[in-house]
Formats: C-alpha cells, sequence, structure tokens
C-alpha cells in the first residue's frame, strides 16, 4: 500500500514540476482569440521585444522601416563552407545577409571524414529500423542501448517517417563544434539540444493536406531552427519553404500575428480548413522560396519568420533525411532575461 501512495505522490509531484518549468517557457504564441488573450499578448510582446532589443543579435531583427518585400533565390543565400575563412570552431558567425533575409545555407558543411561517419549512422539506422514491428513502435516508440530513441510516423496517406532521436554528445566533433558555436554566437549561451531529430521521411505518391504544409511561425520573438541534409534535396522531395525577410519585425508585425490568430480561431469554430498564414501578414504564394539544396548542406532559418514544408508532389517514390535541431527549449525566459544585461 505505501508503494501505491508513494507512486501518486511522485506522479504528482512530477506534474506540478513540469507545470512549474512551462513557466519559464520561451514566449510562445496566444493559443485563444478573446479579450483577455489580445491584452496579455500585447503586454507579452512589448516587454519581450523590449529585452530582445537589449540583445545585439537579437536586435537586428527588429526595423522601424516598412519593409520592402525583396525577392530573394537560392544562390543569394547560398555560400560555399570551404571559401570561408575559419581559423578555429570559435571562429564564426552568422553572414549579414541572414539577418536580411532569415534564412541562409551552408553547403559542402561537413569534411570528407565527418560526413562518412554521419553517413555511416544512417545506414546503421536504415538496418535497424528494418527488423523491428512498425505497428508496434507507431504507438509506444522504441529505445535501444546505443543513446537512440525511435519512432514511427504515418503522417499521411502516402507519407510515413521513421524520427530518430539521437545523443547530441555523437555531434560533437569536426564541423559539428562549429555549429554548436554559431548557436552559441546567436543566443549569447550553449543552447545547443540534448538530442538532435534525424528523420526520414518517404512519400509514395502526391502528399494529401497536412497540418506541417501550412505556412506558418513558431514564435513571435526572434529564433532559429538548424536543418542539416545529407543528400541533396530537389524540389518533389518534400523541401523546407521560407518567406525571405518575413522573420523582420516591423510596426505591422504584431498586428498580423494576432490578425492570424483570428481568422484560425473562425476557421476552426466553423469547422473550415486551416490556410496558409502568409495571406495575413500580407504576402503572396510567389513570395514562397523553397529550399532546395546539393547533399551536405546545412540550413538555418529565423523561424519567426513564415516558414514550412512544400509537400511531395509527384506519383514518383521520394525520399529526404534531415536533423532537425531547436534550440528555444533550452533558451527559456530567464536565458533571456540575462542575455539582455551582458
Amino acid at each position: 500500500m505505501s508503494i501505491i501512495i508513494f507512486k501518486k505522490l511522485f506522479n504528482i509531484a512530477r506534474k506540478l514540476r513540469t507545470r512549474f518549468l512551462i513557466l519559464f517557457d520561451f514566449p510562445s504564441l496566444p493559443s485563444k482569440y478573446n479579450k483577455f488573450a489580445f491584452y496579455k499578448f500585447e503586454i507579452s510582446f512589448k516587454f519581450w521585444s523590449f529585452i530582445c532589443k537589449r540583445n545585439k543579435k537579437l536586435a537586428k531583427f527588429y526595423t522601424k522601416e516598412n519593409i520592402k518585400y525583396d525577392k530573394f533565390n537560392i544562390s543569394d543565400i547560398t555560400f560555399d563552407f570551404n571559401n570561408l575563412e575559419i581559423s578555429s570552431a570559435k571562429d564564426i558567425d552568422f553572414p549579414d545577409i541572414f539577418y536580411k533575409t532569415g534564412i541562409i545555407i551552408f553547403k559542402n558543411f561537413l569534411s570528407q571524414e565527418t560526413k562518412e561517419d554521419y553517413l555511416s549512422l544512417i545506414d546503421e539506422l536504415k538496418n535497424y529500423t528494418f527488423q523491428e514491428n512498425k505497428s508496434v513502435l507507431n504507438q509506444f516508440g522504441f529505445s535501444n542501448n546505443r543513446g537512440i530513441r525511435f519512432d514511427y510516423e504515418k503522417r499521411n496517406k502516402n507519407v510515413e517517417q521513421n524520427i530518430y532521436r539521437i545523443n547530441s554528445k555523437r555531434f560533437n566533433h569536426g564541423e559539428w563544434k562549429i555549429c554548436r558555436n554559431l548557436v552559441k554566437s546567436f543566443f549569447g549561451k550553449d543552447v545547443f539540444p540534448k538530442e538532435l531529430m534525424l528523420i526520414n521521411t518517404r512519400s509514395n505518391g502526391i502528399e494529401d493536406e497536412c497540418q506541417s504544409k501550412i505556412i506558418h511561425i513558431d514564435r513571435y520573438l526572434p529564433v532559429i531552427k538548424m536543418f542539416y541534409s545529407p543528400f541533396s534535396i530537389g524540389i518533389d522531395q518534400s523541401p523546407f519553404q521560407y518567406i525571405p525577410t518575413s522573420q523582420l519585425i516591423d510596426k505591422n508585425y504584431k498586428d498580423n500575428i494576432w490578425r492570424t490568430i483570428k481568422e484560425c480561431h473562425f476557421k476552426k469554430q466553423n469547422c473550415l480548413p486551416e490556410s496558409d498564414h502568409y495571406y495575413y501578414h500580407n504576402y503572396s504564394i510567389d513570395d514562397i522560396l523553397p529550399i532546395t539544396c546539393s547533399e551536405n548542406s546545412l540550413i538555418i532559418a529565423a523561424t519567426n519568420g513564415l516558414h514550412g514544408r512544400r509537400g511531395f508532389d509527384t506519383e514518383n517514390p521520394q525520399e529526404r533525411w534531415l536533423t532537425f535541431m531547436e534550440f528555444y527549449r533550452k533558451f527559456n525566459k530567464l536565458s533571456l532575461l540575462l542575455s539582455a544585461f551582458k
């Protein structure tokens, strides 16, 4: 009996701890549409924007000018990593154009040795997954003794994913150290995640509509994500999509977000499908740039800008491998406050 009571108390303590930690989460978008939510968002936006402007890197996302929606193509945002003058892993920063466009690509990112190590990991995972029961994995997930957690998802009729969560200690050598320092230079502290998500997405036909294809923003404050692609990604392989300059925070940015919340609330209330959010930020479909890339490319995107996934648009079988790196889980409100006074 005492064991049962202990387990209940332990679960209660764990839930309270989780709810307490949520208070420190990086500021997120409003989840409701009402007057209280509006005033809360208004105050939160002004306060945290004031804090962000005291951070030298994050301040570059704010502008007092009306943004001119310049056109960019892939060549404008692609840099050959081999041509960068880097004397050490600490000697690197984002090119200036990143703060203008919100997205850059480093091609030829990993050296041959580091890339081969990465590809051997993929070969290992391919063989490992093949032996497992996917229907069981879909419900319960799977862990092995090599620091890799595995989940299987059926995204829609023609698309499925294997998701590998890998201990980031495995990515602590060679160019991955440079990747870590890029993150540190942006946030002002080491916020590299404990786990990286290596996602293998496969398609057997034209993809149905789904939530992940909607063009959206993640946060209303400056934040980045990184994606490493070991193989080339073409237009038919569901590339990441981005609207350059949409990450810049001008006088209309907050109002456009609330307008999006309002429209999404209306459609949900009336059981209507959710549409792309760029309409509410005064962009058009022509402004969307598919981020195709060559093999061995690192993509860095400011995801407070409008982004999404193109989707698989061909009947031919396609496959894509991407490593996802998210940082706002370790960069919380306390981190943001401290970064403003350095």
